[in-house]
């Protein structure tokens, strides 16, 4: 016998019901966009957490477009003096991990860098580098996020909040790593990090922690490899032109990895400032290595590159001589004398050829760097013939110098443009 329930119609007629919970609708305003379910847990959901961005709660604004008003000019106009003619963005990411509110500062952090790091030997590791690391590392990309506070140093400005939000993420991440693996930290990474972190703290006016920051960062690069003892004890050695037309992957990783360890041995001249780095330069020869010259035909990157290495030989130099001077002995002081000699002839050289440079330099970015090599290379005269002296009454002689020296800042001056926030708290942290 057939049962009474087997003719009805199974099927369901009409639109079939949605399976699974219905999605929030107080949630937050991510998962509301997405029209995704959120857990509402506070004071971040899982689905934000997991994505590691803003978590906020509220209604969803629409976006009214006026076509009548002027779209808001995020990042500052160039001027004559601008360092975008020398050094373009080279990274220009198809996809990334940005939020639709971090992507002015990002290229505001670009921005900013390519102006004042753009023209160093490590301009494809600022404009390459940095920004590629920054779509796969959140710890990077938090770095990179931070120093757009520079725009604002009221700490009642949201600004100023945002970036405080991103660097104390920046660092408990590179913390949790560093205390989980050690091993699995990328040496390159950890450069870009602390690099950025310590320029932040520099920004601010936290100098005890920019102090802590910078000598804790040169440990760790020093864990693997001394790069900077190695060039002050061996010579500047210059690259060889690479045989491949693609450029490598990390290109200037080799001359960025030594911007930390000098600045070590710079600050250590402003040693109230940076009382940690007072011993910095004892693990540094005073040997006066004989120097390569380059022509004035040179690369720029590689003039700069093989400057920097030759005045930071000399100012190791000088620093180690003020330590020494006081107590000793007439031997000891004439070897200090003849290296002092060695240097000076070296030093004399290298102002013909930048004298040969400005000559023939047609981008005035370089050329106001050029001059900027100039003035150093007059100030590390006045340094190596008067370091010796302890009584200090050498530097009168030498009044026709400091004169020269004012007129090219005053040049320097006139040339290039406004210098930015970066750029001025370096030079009052690093000038002794």
């Amino acid at each position: 016998m057939i049962p009474a329930n087997a003719l009805i119609n199974t099927i369901q007629l009409g639109k079939p019901k949605r399976s699974g919970a219905p999605k929030s609708r107080s949630g937050c305003i991510s998962c509301k966009r997405m029209h995704l379910r959120c857990d509402e847990a506070k004071p971040a959901c899982s689905r934000c957490e997991r994505a590691h961005r803003l978590c906020q709660y509220g209604e969803v604004t629409e976006k009214v477009v006026e076509t009548t008003t002027q779209p808001k000019v995020i990042l500052p106009k160039q001027g004559p003096a601008s360092h975008k003619d020398l050094c373009p963005l080279l990274a220009q990411p198809r996809s990334s991990s940005l939020e639709p509110h971090e992507v002015p500062y990002f290229d505001l952090f670009r921005y900013q860098m390519a102006h004042d790091f753009g023209y160093t030997p490590c301009t494809l590791f600022w404009n390459t580098v940095i920004p590629r690391e920054a779509m796969n590392d959140d710890c990077v990309k938090f770095s990179v996020l931070s120093p757009f506070s520079d725009l604002s140093r009221a700490s009642s400005d949201p600004t100023y909040r945002i970036a405080l939000h991103y660097h104390s993420k920046a660092i408990s991440t590179l913390q949790a790593r560093i205390k989980s693996n050690f091993a699995t930290v990328s040496r390159r990474n950890t450069l870009i990090n602390m690099f950025i972190l310590f320029l932040f703290e520099l920004t601010h006016g936290n100098a005890a922690t920019a102090d802590r920051m910078l000598t804790s960062s040169v440990e760790l690069l020093r864990q693997q490899k001394d790069q900077l003892a190695e060039e002050v004890n061996e010579g500047f050695e210059p690259q060889p032109e690479p045989i491949y037309t693609a450029i490598p992957n990390d290109e200037g990783l080799d001359q960025a990895e030594r911007i930390l360890p000098r600045l070590q041995v710079f600050f250590s001249l402003n040693s109230c400032f940076f009382p940690l780095q007072r011993d910095c330069w004892s693990r540094f020869s005073t040997q006066a290595i004989p120097c390569t010259v380059p022509s004035p035909a040179t690369d720029f990157n590689q003039f700069a590159a093989m400057w920097n290495s030759f005045i930071t030989r000399a100012v190791i130099f000088v620093v180690k001589v003020l330590q020494d001077r006081s107590y000793c002995d007439t031997f000891h002081r004439a070897s200090l004398m003849e290296r002092r000699d060695t240097f000076l002839q070296q030093l004399r050289q290298w102002e013909v050829v930048i004298g040969e440079r400005l000559d023939v330099e047609t981008n005035m970015v370089a050329k106001n760097t050029t001059r900027i090599f100039h003035v150093g290379q007059k100030v590390v005269y006045i340094l190596l013939n008067c370091c010796l002296d302890p009584m200090e009454t050498e530097y009168d002689k030498y009044n026709n110098v400091f004169a020269d020296i004012m007129d090219m800042m005053h040049a320097v001056e006139g040339t290039s443009g406004p210098s930015t926030r970066i750029e001025t708290v370096l030079d009052i942290y690093v000038l002794p």
